[in-house]
Parts: structure tokens; sequence; C-alpha cells
């Protein structure tokens, strides 16, 4: 990784603050629905810029529901990155879910 990308990196203790503050937004979810009664609230279906983030919804489909998160915008740029990083966790997702997992792209730019 770059120096520069690493300075654009925020603070550890930032990290670290924003895991806290999610988690905690999770211990007051009703663990008792199962994962397709779960309704997604319409605030986390939309990105800052107004594009819809859910590019899969497996509930109607499925009864081990799979979601999706990201938008059309965030696929082209994986799609055009030259190495593909995997992240998983199994600790900060709701018991409704088994795993996490996010994929970052890295681009090179001139």
């Amino acid at each position: 990784m770059s120096e520069s990308s690493i300075a654009a990196l925020p603070k550890f203790d930032s990290i670290k603050r924003i895991i806290r503050r999610q988690k905690s937004c999770t211990e007051n979810f009703d663990n008792t629905v199962s994962a397709g009664e779960i309704i997604i609230p319409e605030r986390y279906t939309m990105s800052l810029k107004g594009q819809p983030c859910i590019l899969y919804d497996s509930v109607t489909h499925d009864t081990n529901r799979l979601l999706i998160f990201g938008t059309r915008q965030m696929l082209s740029l994986l799609r055009d990155t030259s190495s593909w990083y995997a992240d998983g966790t199994f600790k900060v997702v709701l018991s409704q879910f088994s795993s996490y997992t996010q994929y970052i792209g890295e681009r090179w730019v001139q």
C-alpha cells in the first residue's frame, strides 16, 4: 500500500470507536426474529449519494438469507482493479447471520 493511501486511512482509535458504536446499535436488535423476517429500514437501502445500495437480497428465494450491499459504481470499480482482497468476520454480525465478508479492490492511479 502506498504511503498516500496509508495516510488517507482513519486513525486506529477512530476505527475502534466506529466499531464500538456499530456494535452497540446491534445489541438493541430483536434477536428473536429469523433472518427472513428482518426488514431493512429504508435509510439503509440507499447510499449517501442516493444510489440503491442493496445489490441482492435472497429473502424471497432462500431460507438462508444472503444480503449483498454495494452500488453499481462500486462493482464497476472492483471489476477494474488489479487485485482483490477479502476480509471476513463472525463476531460482529447479528445472530441470524453466520458471517460478514467484505471485498476490497486495489487500483493503481498514475
